[in-house]
């Protein structure tokens, strides 16, 4: 817990506007009698809090299960950093959407392994590799090594998704 306090220290503080916090294209619409940015609609919104700017466009950008085009999360963060309120720079954005990846990643993770335990709805485990890579990349990016350093020691196998899968099996088997 004090690694994960630590790596998320930068983006604790004021919050700085609404996150809907499952901000992906199934939870968005177009709404044809409108024009401009009222054309996007939302759904599934029940959820959302304050929080970090970057957040949702994080998460729309590394979908737990569809990919973008090649660059387009890039030329989206360099429109961000051009346009964004609060006048921080693209590295200092970056930082942040890498460290929001691993939060949110992780949080996915486990909500996947979770509808599969509780739910009986196996299907989310076809996107576990898919948001591992994603936790390994924001790991990376975000220059967390001690949290890798952390699951490779403790959660031997975390990478494949093997160590949760195995650890879920055997959670689920266990009586409550």
């Amino acid at each position: 817990m004090a690694l994960w306090s630590k790596a998320i220290e930068p983006l604790t503080g004021k919050p700085e506007a609404m996150v809907h916090r499952d901000f992906h294209i199934d939870n968005l619409m177009v709404l044809k009698d409108r024009t401009g940015v009222a054309r996007c609609g939302l759904l599934d919104f029940q959820d959302a809090v304050r929080g970090p700017r970057e957040y949702d466009l994080m998460s729309l950008l590394q979908d737990a299960r569809r990919d973008l085009g090649r660059g387009v999360e890039d030329a989206m963060l360099d429109y961000y950093a051009q346009n964004a309120p609060g006048q921080r720079s693209r590295a200092e954005i970056a930082r942040r959407f890498a460290l929001l990846g691993v939060q949110r990643h992780s949080r996915i993770a486990g909500i996947f392994v979770r509808l599969c335990r509780r739910d009986g709805k196996r299907r989310y485990l076809k996107f576990l590799p898919r948001v591992l890579r994603q936790i390994e990349s924001a790991l990376q990016n975000a220059g967390l090594t001690e949290i890798e350093t952390l699951l490779d020691t403790e959660l031997r196998g975390w990478r494949t998704g093997d160590a949760i899968l195995e650890l879920s099996a055997v959670e689920s088997s266990t009586p409550r």
